[in-house]
């Protein structure tokens, strides 16, 4: 993981952390969607990190496995 994706990701937690202990009702919701934004920010510097190495980007690896747990009894 690069550096810029380690550092989204716990921009990501801190936003659950505050979420957790926000004192009104509309501030959790916000911080989840920020959280949520800096996971997309985190998959996007991955992928970008699988273009200039050459694998397989993390977002695709993801929507091949949800598809493939959606097929599951």
């Amino acid at each position: 993981m690069s550096s810029a994706a380690k550092e989204f990701e716990e921009f990501a937690r801190d936003c659950v952390r505050l979420a957790e202990r926000a004192d009104t009702p509309e501030l959790p919701e916000k911080l989840l969607n920020l959280a949520r934004e800096w996971m997309r920010a985190v998959m996007e510097a991955e992928d970008s990190d699988c273009a200039a190495q050459n694998r397989r980007p993390v977002a695709t690896t993801l929507r091949r496995d949800r598809r493939s747990q959606a097929a599951r009894p």
